[in-house]
């Protein structure tokens, strides 16, 4: 399996959330034929459990961002980390930038045997 993990900025312009700055956008960064690889898209697909639960909660942020609790918040927050972990343990492959490689979610119990860098022109090197 082929996870893309995009920085946190990008994931909160997709799926933003009331504890954290964003920027609302009429299209996804991402484009539509890399949502399938992208790590906060797929925790919310059919392969995870926890993912009918993350979307309630987006759909709840978007539509009434009042309405969230910081223990909702942490709740959600938990679902996503767990889901995250899960989908990155899984993963025979990791993209990401060289800054998001230094992420906790990178590092923490990644079984990581190469790292490869991404080039601005899509090329790739490895380390």
């Amino acid at each position: 399996m082929i996870v893309r993990v995009y920085s946190h900025e990008i994931q909160c312009m997709d799926f933003p959330q009331p504890d954290q700055p964003h920027v609302l956008q009429a299209v996804s960064p991402v484009s539509e034929d890399m949502q399938d690889l992208a790590l906060h898209h797929m925790i919310r697909g059919p392969v995870n459990p926890s993912a009918a639960a993350i979307r309630e909660m987006d759909e709840q942020m978007l539509a009434d961002p009042g309405s969230v609790g910081v223990e909702d918040l942490q709740i959600y927050h938990d679902l996503v980390t767990r889901a995250e972990m899960d989908a990155l343990q899984r993963a025979e492959i990791i993209l990401c930038t060289c800054v998001v490689s230094g992420d906790g979610r990178i590092q923490k119990g990644m079984n990581i045997r190469e790292v490869c860098c991404p080039y601005q022109d899509g090329r790739y090197t490895s380390l």
